[in-house]
């Protein structure tokens, strides 16, 4: 079971309203209490690959993997829904974080292995697919 079945399970043998109460909001403070969202952005393939990162244990291994923090984002695309991270595959690996900036989606960081920058031109291309994605 998942620890959200865990906690919505338990629900049934609180003994008061007040038990309850504090029920719902140790829920409400659980990082992984509420479903990840689906990705507010699809990519067609090409040179340039972008995978939606969509779920707690997806961010955890693109972070062991990339030996980054990608996984201390989780609570803000669940939570927030201003964020959403992407595995970058193709001519290079690396992993995109967009967040939403007056109602469009923008690249906030690019990041390769161990947080290492990538070229300009990387980063064009990334933030061209990022503004075609959110005119389809």
């Amino acid at each position: 079971r998942t620890e959200s079945q865990r906690i919505h399970g338990s629900w049934r043998r609180l003994p008061s309203f007040d038990a309850l109460r504090r029920e719902l909001a140790a829920l409400r403070r659980h990082p992984r209490a509420r479903p990840f969202p689906p990705a507010p952005l699809q990519f067609p393939g090409g040179p340039l690959v972008l995978t939606p990162l969509t779920s707690y244990e997806a961010l955890a291994h693109e972070g062991r993997t990339m030996q980054h923090c990608a996984a201390t984002y989780g609570g803000r695309v669940v939570h927030e829904q201003d964020s959403y991270l992407y595995r970058l595959d193709g001519a290079v690996r690396g992993t995109v974080l967009i967040r939403r900036l007056r109602r469009q989606w923008r690249v906030a960081e690019l990041l390769g292995r161990g947080n290492a920058p990538f070229a300009a031109e990387v980063w064009d291309a990334v933030r061209q697919l990022v503004a075609e994605a959110q005119w389809r």
